[in-house]
């Protein structure tokens, strides 16, 4: 089961992709919950082709940078939001 703000995170983020036509895949945590396996998890990973990752960094920036006033993350934890995979990885 998820968190009630992962499932919120996840549920804006997808909207926006969809809205911009960006598509996009679930991966970890978010994609073994959202297939049935229940695996706790904190945090939303989705991957977009690299084609379009500045279009979706633009449109997921705002909501990433909105205050919950919850943090799930680990003190020690980075505050970067967005990750990139090196070229052929």
């Amino acid at each position: 089961m998820m968190h009630p703000a992962v499932t919120e995170a996840f549920e804006m983020a997808a909207s926006l992709l969809r809205k911009n036509r960006i598509r996009f895949r679930a991966i970890g945590g978010i994609a073994l919950n959202l297939a049935g396996a229940g695996r706790p998890t904190k945090d939303v990973d989705l991957v977009v082709a690299r084609r379009n990752w500045h279009r979706a960094r633009g449109v997921l920036q705002g909501l990433a940078t909105q205050v919950q006033g919850i943090r799930l993350g680990l003190a020690d934890e980075p505050e970067s939001l967005f990750g990139r995979c090196p070229p052929g990885q």
